[in-house]
């Protein structure tokens, strides 16, 4: 039996607090914790990063998602070159909150 899949190669997960640039916006995919949009964003450095962003076709006016939609609408190619402050709480979870000039 052939398999016939793709392994796709990401960048390092985002870990630390700080501004982000987005750089594009794939998805959503099915991971193993549901479907995600795959944000590769740049730090400060310009090293690449990686940010799952969870997706539903509902969602809460409170989530990251929302946030990002509300700020940059709806159409993710509008997300690019834009910049979101990410904080990581001490659960590990991540906030995203657009910079808006």
């Amino acid at each position: 039996m052939k398999l016939e899949t793709k392994i796709r190669r990401s960048a390092q997960q985002v870990k630390e607090d700080g501004q982000y640039t987005i750089k594009s916006v794939t998805g959503p995919q099915t991971t193993r914790y549901g479907a995600a949009l795959v944000l590769t964003v740049n730090d400060d450095a310009d090293q690449e990063k990686t940010l799952f962003l969870p997706y539903s076709t509902e969602v809460s006016d409170q989530s990251n998602l929302a946030r990002l939609m509300q700020a940059f609408g709806k159409e993710t190619n509008l997300w690019i070159k834009r910049k979101v402050d990410i904080t990581i709480g001490p659960d590990g979870r991540r906030t995203i909150k657009p910079v808006i000039k």
